[in-house]
């Protein structure tokens, strides 16, 4: 897989969970509990299919890590999500 698919697919998957975050809340979900039960699915499916566990939490230290310097870069491949 290349590296622009590899970003393709990145940026795919950042659009589609805030239009999911989006749609839970604008269903009157509490923002928290939406946030917490996606984060619980992300990581269970995480955890579930991978054999080495340290793997998931360089993943997660990875994405936390991606976050933060999305918020502080204000990336304009973000700019649509809130």
């Amino acid at each position: 897989m290349s590296d622009t698919t590899n970003q393709d697919s990145y940026v795919i998957a950042i659009k589609e969970a805030n239009k999911l975050i989006d749609q839970l809340i604008d269903d009157d979900l509490d923002a928290g509990a939406a946030y917490t039960g996606l984060l619980v699915g992300v990581i269970y499916r995480l955890i579930l299919g991978s054999p080495d566990k340290q793997d998931v939490t360089g993943i997660i230290g990875n994405a936390m890590a991606s976050a933060s310097a999305h918020v502080e870069m204000q990336e304009h491949i973000l700019s649509d999500i809130h």
